[in-house]
């Protein structure tokens, strides 16, 4: 994430399964929400999360000041 916000010229939005919702799976992996979110939120001030699109996804938008 620190390596594509870095990069990012305005923003940077991505997706990822939500490890609540998502179901053991041998080639894909769930992720914590909230830790993901903090993490983003020491690199950027502006972060907004997306939920309800999907049951097992979320998408995280950074804006870059």
């Amino acid at each position: 994430v620190r390596k594509m916000y870095e990069s990012a010229v305005h923003a940077l939005a991505f997706n990822m399964l939500d490890v609540d919702r998502f179901p053991k799976h041998p080639l894909l992996t769930g992720h914590n929400r909230e830790e993901v979110v903090a993490q983003c939120q020491d690199l950027c001030g502006n972060v907004e999360v997306i939920r309800g699109y999907l049951d097992d996804d979320f998408t995280v938008f950074m804006r870059r000041p």
